[in-house]
C-alpha cells in the first residue's frame, strides 16, 4: 500500500469516534474542551434534530424541536449559555479527560470494572472479606495517622511479607502531592505485587509515564528491580512520572494503600501496627 494510503488510513484511524471516546492516546485527552465547545461552529456543525437531543440531556432545559416547517434552522445554542456558568460541567469535563487519558474509558476496562461491580452486588465478596480481613485483622479500620509508629517501626517489610501480609496480585495504589498553589502536582499509580522472592522481596509491574493504571493500548508497564523498602516503590514511582525533578524521602508506609481483590486491606502503615500489636498480644 502507498504511503499516502497509509497514513490517511491513520488519520481516519485517530479520528474515529471510538478512538477520540476510548483511547488513552486521543486528542481530546489533551486539548481545550471547553474551548472547542464555546466555539459556534460545534454547534452549528450539528443538525437540528442532534441539538435538540443535546439539549433534552440537559438540567432544567426548555424542550426544544426542529421547526416542522423549517427543519434545517438551528436551535438555540442553550448548551453554551450553561458552560458559561456552570462550574459543574467544566469539572465533569476534566473528569471525562481524567478518566480517558488513564485508560478507565478503554472497553476492556469498563468490561472489568462492571464484572467486579456486580459480583460485589452478588456478595462474592463478604466470604473472602470474613476470612482474610476480619479473621486476621480483627475489626478493620483506618488508623490515625497521627499515631507515631514508635517499636512497630523496625518491623522491617521483608518481616511483614514472610509473614503473609501481601500476596501476588494485590495493588498498591501509591499517592503523593508535590508543590502548593498552582505549581501543585499530585504523582499517583497503582503497582501490582507480580512476584515475591525468596528472600521476601516484592516485585512490582505499574503504569509507564503519568499514567494511574495500566492500559494495553496506551503502551507497555514497567517492572520494577525486587523492593526491600517502601521508598524504594516510592522512589521508582516518582522518577518514572518523571515531573518532579528532585524530593526527600516521606513516609511511603503511609502514602499507600493496599487492595486485595478491589478490597482495601489498609495502608503498609496500617498493617504494620497491626501485626506489631498482634504480636505483643502474643507474648502476654
Amino acid at each position: 500500500m502507498p504511503a499516502s494510503q497509509t497514513k490517511r488510513g491513520g488519520a481516519r484511524g485517530i479520528w474515529s469516534t471510538d478512538h477520540l471516546l476510548q483511547d488513552p492516546k486521543s486528542k481530546l485527552a489533551k486539548v481545550d474542551i471547553t474551548a472547542i465547545l464555546k466555539d459556534p461552529r460545534a454547534w452549528s456543525s450539528l443538525n437540528p434534530e442532534q441539538q435538540s437531543k443535546i439539549i433534552a440531556l440537559l438540567p432544567n432545559a426548555p424542550t426544544l424541536n426542529p421547526d416542522p416547517e423549517n427543519p434545517t434552522v438551528s436551535l438555540p445554542n442553550i448548551p453554551q449559555q450553561v458552560l458559561a456558568c456552570n462550574s459543574a460541567f467544566k469539572a465533569d469535563i476534566a473528569m471525562f479527560q481524567e478518566d480517558l487519558s488513564e485508560g478507565r474509558l478503554d472497553p476492556d476496562w469498563q468490561h472489568d470494572g462492571l464484572v467486579a461491580m456486580e459480583k460485589r452486588a452478588r456478595g462474592e465478596f463478604d466470604a473472602w472479606k470474613e476470612a482474610e480481613m476480619e479473621s486476621f485483622w480483627g475489626q478493620k479500620q483506618k488508623l490515625s495517622y497521627d499515631v507515631v509508629a514508635g517499636e512497630s517501626s523496625k518491623i522491617k517489610l521483608e518481616a511483614l511479607v514472610e509473614a503473609g501480609c501481601w500476596e501476588v496480585g494485590d495493588v498498591w495504589v501509591y499517592t503523593r502531592t508535590f508543590g502548593k498553589g498552582e505549581g501543585q502536582m499530585k504523582v499517583e499509580k497503582e503497582a501490582t505485587i507480580t512476584s515475591i522472592t525468596e528472600d521476601n522481596r516484592l516485585i512490582f509491574r505499574f503504569p509507564d509515564g503519568q499514567r494511574k493504571f495500566s492500559s494495553a493500548a496506551a503502551g507497555a508497564d514497567v517492572d520494577t528491580e525486587p523492593i526491600s523498602g517502601l521508598q524504594d516503590l516510592a522512589d521508582a514511582i516518582i522518577e518514572t512520572d518523571g515531573r518532579v525533578k528532585t524530593w526527600r524521602g516521606n513516609n511511603a508506609w503511609k502514602e499507600t494503600r493496599c487492595f486485595r481483590k478491589n478490597q482495601d486491606i489498609g495502608s503498609p502503615w496500617e498493617i504494620r501496627e497491626i501485626y506489631w500489636a498482634r504480636q505483643e498480644e502474643s507474648k502476654k
